[in-house]
């Protein structure tokens, strides 16, 4: 063996640095998740004055659309924290997918009107991800769709004002 290849064998030999293992995850406290709902709960009341005062204009239904259905999950995401939060944190996922699917699962699990939410915020995420990507109903993108009427952000930015009112101010029982 050449002493090129010899000294290249003895590193592939060597023994890598163990990489620091990462701190435990800890767990939210009780002060934090309702800190994180309340913030949250504040960006919903932003984005629910934005679709209110794009409603009645009608000019931009995309934009009215848009802040309905962000009104609508950060509520969601308020109530997951009021709830006690998700996993071994006790926090709410990042993704709109997961936070969608564990928000249907608390809503199934309340009365009515309430148990009929999670469905809605599927509806409004949809007309949301139509009216931002330009998708079809099959999910294709397709130029020649250009998202929501003005009645159908105008129906989405009621369905947000009743949506943060029944559950603004809910905690679990």
């Amino acid at each position: 063996m050449s002493k090129k290849r010899d000294e290249g064998w003895k590193d592939a030999t060597k023994k890598k640095p163990k990489k620091p293992r990462q701190p435990p995850l800890e767990e939210l406290s009780d002060l934090e998740r309702e800190e994180r709902a309340d913030e949250a709960l504040e960006k919903a009341r932003i984005h629910l004055a934005e679709a209110v005062a794009l409603a009645p204009w009608g000019e931009a239904p995309n934009a009215c659309v848009h802040s309905s259905y962000y009104a609508m999950y950060f509520t969601a995401v308020a109530a997951l924290f009021r709830s006690g939060g998700i996993g071994k944190r006790k926090s709410v996922p990042e993704s709109h997918e997961h936070v969608l699917q564990h928000f249907i699962s608390l809503c199934e699990r309340q009365a009515s009107p309430l148990n009929a939410s999670g469905k809605s915020l599927n509806r409004a995420r949809d007309l949301r991800v139509e009216c931002d990507y330009y998708r079809d109903s099959s999910g294709q993108m397709n130029s020649g769709v250009h998202g929501a009427s003005k009645a159908e952000a105008a129906e989405l930015a009621v369905e947000a004002v009743k949506f943060m009112k029944d559950w603004e101010g809910w905690y679990p029982s």
